[in-house]
Formats: structure tokens, C-alpha cells, sequence
């Protein structure tokens, strides 16, 4: 966990500018992957490359019942989110799929 000490650096402007421009460079419409395209311009300003690299996926879930299940905004019964969580630690959830089909590390 040494990586818990290093020092977090800014994101450098001028791979940024660069990733943007590779952005505009690739076969698809501007603008079509929306957010992902936000996401990794700033990944490669993080990492001070035009083309960044991600060497280890992790997905996390997250599921929580409190005081808002109770104001019956969801259209399912509290009792569900039990469920749904055994579900995903049993790694029976469409979420379990993908994040295999991409070599994820997965974590409930």
C-alpha cells in the first residue's frame, strides 16, 4: 500500500489538449461516447499520456436499505436489496458477467 503515500500530482494541460485532439481524430461522430470521452481525456492529463492505459479494472457495488426505503420510492419491497445482494456476491447478477467479460476485479 505504498501507493497510499505518493504524491498526487495535476492533471498536465498539455496531454490533456493532446487526448482531446486524439479524441477528434478517431472514427466516430464528436461527442458520441458522451461522458467516457470526458473521463478519458482526464485520465490521459492524469497519467501524462495522449493515450491512456488502464492496467486493472475493479467494480464495486455498493447497496444499502435505510430511512428512504421507507418512503416507497422504489418500486420494489426492501426486501429485494437482500436479495439482489446475495445475488451479486453469488456472482449470479448481469453485473458479475460483464466485469468477468472484461477481467474485472469484483467486489460487493
Amino acid at each position: 500500500m505504498d501507493w497510499l503515500s505518493n504524491k498526487i500530482s495535476a492533471p498536465d494541460e498539455f496531454f490533456q489538449q493532446q487526448a482531446f485532439q486524439r479524441q477528434a481524430q478517431l472514427t466516430k461522430p464528436p461527442g458520441s461516447l458522451g461522458l467516457l470521452e470526458e473521463i478519458a481525456v482526464r485520465l490521459a492529463a492524469l497519467q501524462k499520456t495522449s493515450d491512456p492505459m488502464i492496467e486493472r479494472v475493479w467494480v464495486s457495488v455498493f447497496a444499502a436499505d435505510h430511512g428512504v426505503a421507507k418512503e416507497a420510492v422504489s418500486a420494489f419491497p426492501q426486501a429485494v436489496t437482500a436479495e439482489m445482494v446475495r445475488n451479486f456476491a453469488n456472482g449470479g447478477a448481469a453485473v458479475n458477467v460483464l466485469s468477468h467479460y472484461v477481467a474485472a476485479n469484483f467486489e460487493v
